[in-house]
């Protein structure tokens, strides 16, 4: 037998002004992200003209700030009640 319904009965959703708060540190982090996200792609493209490969650090983190930046906006948009990082592991180091 599952414990879903269980589960279920137990979740209690946050207070709205609990999550706007988080909404609101996540925007800005967000934005941040953006522009993290800018920069990496100019450095990874100078680097593969002098390198004529990518940097597999920058490739790594860069697809764990993707799936961040993701989870960041399903929660802004409300299409999940779970809070992305900093209120997790972040993505790809569970």
């Amino acid at each position: 037998m599952s414990d879903e319904p269980e589960r279920a009965e137990r979740y209690v959703r946050p207070s709205p002004w609990t999550r706007l708060l988080a909404m609101i540190i996540l925007a800005i982090a967000f934005g941040v992200g953006q522009s993290v996200m800018g920069l990496i792609a100019f450095v990874q493209f100078i680097w593969t003209l002098i390198d004529k490969e990518p940097n597999e650090n920058l490739l790594r983190f860069s697809n764990s700030l993707a799936t961040w930046l993701h989870q960041v906006a399903r929660f802004l948009m409300f299409n999940t009640d779970e809070r992305p990082f900093p209120w997790t592991n972040w993505p790809g180091t569970e």
